[in-house]
Parts: C-alpha cells; sequence; structure tokens
C-alpha cells in the first residue's frame, strides 16, 4: 500500500529499534510515519503536523511523565485518531491515555501489532 502523505501516524517509543518497526507496519498500512523517542517530542511534531490520525505509544515513556495525558490531548486535536498503547508491564496503568486505546505488552510480534492496529482502527471507526 502506498503511504498517503496526509494520513500520519506518531510513534513515541525509545527504543529505536523498536520505533523503527512499529513505523514500518504503520508505513505499510498507508500512514506517513513520525518517530519521536519522548513524548514531549510527540507532542511537539503532532503539533508541527496538525492532523494526526494513529499514534502508538509507549506508556509511560522513561523519564516523564506517568499518566499519559499527551495521548489524552492528541485525542482532543484529532478526535477521530486511533491509538495503540505498549506497555512493558501489563499491570501498568495508562493513565490518561484515552480510554479506548488497545493495550498491547512488550514483547510482541508484528502480527500482533498488526491485529492491535486493526482493532484500534475498527474501534475508532464504531466510536
Amino acid at each position: 500500500m502506498a503511504t498517503d502523505p496526509d494520513v500520519s501516524a506518531i510513534i513515541i517509543e525509545p527504543n529505536f529499534v523498536l520505533a523503527g518497526i512499529v513505523a514500518d507496519v504503520v508505513t505499510r498500512l498507508g500512514y506517513h510515519a513520525i518517530t519521536a523517542a519522548t513524548h514531549a517530542g510527540g507532542a511537539a511534531a503532532a503539533l508541527a503536523r496538525g492532523k494526526i490520525d494513529l499514534v502508538v505509544a509507549a506508556v509511560p515513556a522513561p523519564g516523564e511523565s506517568r499518566d499519559g495525558a499527551y495521548l489524552e490531548e492528541a485525542r482532543r486535536i484529532n478526535p477521530a485518531m486511533h491509538a495503540v498503547v505498549m506497555l512493558s508491564d501489563p499491570s501498568e496503568s495508562v493513565g490518561a491515555a484515552p480510554k479506548n486505546a488497545v493495550q498491547i505488552v512488550k514483547p510482541f510480534s508484528v502480527a500482533q501489532l498488526e491485529r492491535a492496529l486493526d482493532e484500534a482502527r475498527t474501534s475508532a471507526a464504531s466510536a
């Protein structure tokens, strides 16, 4: 599938290898992928981009607020945005992350990521 420059995804993940893998998957789904190592970096990229259709974020990001507030703010600005949160610990609180964000626990396979992205896109479309 060709990447649509008007359909964008922000990947917030401090591990550059995992961020690259997630970016490759969302690019194959047709998104213009933007990566950031921190939520603050993701917020700056989202502000510069304007419209964000998908966010895939590590929650919590190391060294940052544990409440996922950026994700909620991103949803307020982009109400149709799909969200997937990546957790290192399945018992971790996602705090203020969007309530219908799909959760996926690290480590995960590409197939599991693809299923989570499909679920996020389906749930946002039916919300």
